[in-house]
């Protein structure tokens, strides 16, 4: 594994979606759920040669993402995250970000 690639590995441990939807809940704000999908999708450009790692990042963002939605208890609050469950907006978010991302890394190992 390159060196530019562990730190990539690492920057998706944090669990990106899940902190979007602790600041919606905290805050009340949905601002921050395109800030993310932005950086995510930037993240991915800078990948430029490695879609496995795309793939295996969101898989550990998306783990770490639904076993804090457990820990802190969003699952018990359910009717907030309406119309999904807060499990569903972790799928959901996590999806539209590896559709996001696999777009930019695609485009731009078209431009090689």
């Amino acid at each position: 594994m390159r060196k530019k690639d562990a730190v990539m590995f690492a920057f998706y441990c944090v669990p990106w979606i899940f902190l979007t939807l602790w600041g919606d809940w905290s805050y009340g704000t949905a601002w921050q759920y395109g800030l993310i999908l932005a950086v995510l999708a930037v993240g991915a450009g800078i990948l430029r040669d490695n879609g496995r790692m795309l793939v295996l990042g969101n898989l550990l963002s998306l783990s770490c993402s639904l076993l804090l939605v457990r820990l802190a208890g969003f699952d018990q609050m359910n009717d907030y995250f309406k119309p999904f469950t807060a499990y569903g907006w972790v799928a959901v978010l996590t999806g539209i970000s590896a559709v996001m991302q696999m777009l930019v890394w695609k485009k731009q190992n078209g431009n090689r």
